[in-house]
């Protein structure tokens, strides 16, 4: 294996490098140590069953360590579960998920979607809504859906844009 330069002009040797791999449990917390692999980026999570169950998040998180000392853990995500089947629908009715898998992910608590029953555009009391207040990033994440079978799946949905805030005097 060949070398490469690293953030400050050293030397990194990837077949030096291993790499811890963990589960990142419910609660977010640091999990145990599945795996560890050394010279390799890569780590085949065994025992995952990815298509039957209650749809979520299965998160990992992984670090790296050579002779200089170990990085910072970085973390990866799955939607693991069952897919849902089509027609899909959801309409945040009652203002809730209605028990669906919906990731709602941003870059900062002032860039967040959430759900609420504020307002409707088809009178079920439940829309989301963002109202950043800060520039950064937001998604949207439905769960799985299975798309087998169909001709030509269609996304629809409602949009309300209340304008710019007024500038302040």
């Amino acid at each position: 294996m060949g070398s490469s330069a690293g953030a400050h002009n050293g030397i990194i040797l990837p077949s030096e490098i291993s790499y811890k791999i963990h589960n990142i449990g419910d609660d977010g917390k640091l999990g145990e140590e599945i795996g560890k692999v050394k010279g390799i980026t890569e780590y085949v999570v065994t025992g995952l069953n990815n298509n039957e169950g209650e749809q979520k998040y299965q998160r990992w998180a992984i670090n790296a360590e050579n002779v200089a000392g170990p990085s910072n853990w970085v973390a990866g995500s799955l939607v693991v579960g069952a897919p849902y089947t089509l027609p899909f629908h959801n309409s945040f009715k009652g203002g809730t998920i209605e028990n669906q898998f919906i990731g709602l992910e941003s870059s900062g608590k002032n860039t967040m979607w959430a759900v609420t029953n504020d307002v409707s555009s088809d009178n079920d009391n439940g829309s989301i809504i963002f109202r950043p207040s800060e520039t950064g990033v937001s998604t949207i994440l439905t769960g799985k859906i299975a798309l087998q079978g169909s001709m030509n799946p269609k996304l629809v949905f409602d949009y309300r844009g209340d304008g710019s805030p007024k500038a302040k005097s």
